[in-house]
């Protein structure tokens, strides 16, 4: 090989010696970009405890021991209580109006009862009555919902704004009257209370509609003291259907 092509051949090969180190030098570069992009990435918010802030014995308390019995044997108890009884945190001089409460327990987490619940778009799988549930706009702890519930021979739609409390296990809804309404008023909440150490849930349940005049009275009888029991029954059948997935 002449010298001639000697240097020629060399300065090939230090081409590409040089463009392979380039090429792993920017891999390099890169790699180090990254972990540093990921070091100041925000950590993952921790996990929200659910009902964590519950007046275990205070709720407790209220049921007297057959009503306590039944529940533990799987049964949905209803009973009149006290509208301020849902929250220990009432504000002072709230409405007095005695309620219909159902009750029930379930034998899941309250983890996995609230995030059943507050799945709204699957209210149809199993809420009695409701046909669409649809979240418009969510903002801190409070979402609105459109709602259309089919009852009987007639269809009722209406908005709702729920404020959520997790830590206290507490989902209250209020009519939103800024949207169409069939209905003059509603509001009421859903509550969670850890029982069994933990491992099973005491959901209790309380709905008030006021039907005004475009909505028959059996209907908003239907959507109130007679849905109750269906409500609890079909919560417990959709957090057990999640558990075997």
């Amino acid at each position: 090989m002449s010298s001639f092509s000697r240097r020629c051949h060399g300065s090939v090969v230090s081409g590409i010696v040089a463009q392979s180190l380039a090429v792993v030098l920017a891999g390099m570069l890169l790699l180090c970009v990254e972990t540093a992009v990921a070091d100041e990435s925000p950590a993952p918010p921790a996990s929200t405890c659910i009902a964590c802030r519950a007046d275990v014995d205070a709720i407790r308390a209220r049921y007297p021991a057959a009503d306590w019995a039944a529940l533990e044997s799987g049964q949905v108890v209803t009973a009149e209580e006290n509208a301020e009884a849902a929250d220990a945190h009432a504000e002072p001089g709230a409405s007095r109006q005695t309620e219909v409460v159902a009750s029930g327990i379930l034998p899941q987490r309250p983890a996995d009862v609230w995030a059943a619940l507050i799945d709204f778009a699957a209210w149809s799988h199993w809420m009695p009555n409701s046909a669409e549930a649809t979240v418009r706009e969510r903002r801190g702890d409070e979402v609105w919902l459109s709602r259309r519930i089919d009852v009987l021979w007639t269809s009722v739609r209406y908005g709702v704004v729920w404020t959520l409390a997790p830590a206290l296990g507490l989902a209250r809804w209020r009519l939103d009257p800024s949207v169409p309404h069939d209905i003059a008023d509603t509001q009421g909440y859903w509550q969670l209370v850890p029982v069994d150490g933990g491992r099973a849930t005491l959901v209790r349940y309380q709905a008030a509609i006021d039907s005004g005049r475009t909505v028959p009275r059996l209907v908003e009888e239907t959507l109130t003291r007679r849905s109750l029991p269906g409500m609890l029954s079909g919560l417990r059948e959709e957090v057990a259907r999640r558990a075997r997935r």
